[in-house]
């Protein structure tokens, strides 16, 4: 007799996440990142966030947000966008 093979998936705990569920953004990523963004504006840098499909959006206090991802092993910035009030 056999028997069905049961696969179960659960999310790490280890893995800190917005209330959303949405994986965070690691102090890891964000130490890599300041400099790509930094390289680009004097804007102070007020928060990182993540967005479904994997990139992360870079929020500075000019109402700026530079979109990153990464292409290998460094951060490319693929957009800037402006934060309209």
């Amino acid at each position: 007799m056999a028997f069905p093979l049961v696969i179960v998936a659960s999310l790490s705990c280890a893995t800190p996440r917005d209330p959303s569920g949405q994986r965070r953004v690691t102090d890891q990523e964000k130490r890599e990142i300041l400099p790509v963004v930094q390289a680009r504006t004097s804007a102070q840098v007020i928060e990182f966030t993540r967005e479904a499909d994997g990139t992360i959006m870079v929020w500075t206090d000019r109402h700026v947000i530079y979109i990153v991802r990464r292409s290998g092993h460094a951060w490319k910035i693929i957009k800037k966008g402006y934060v309209t009030i």
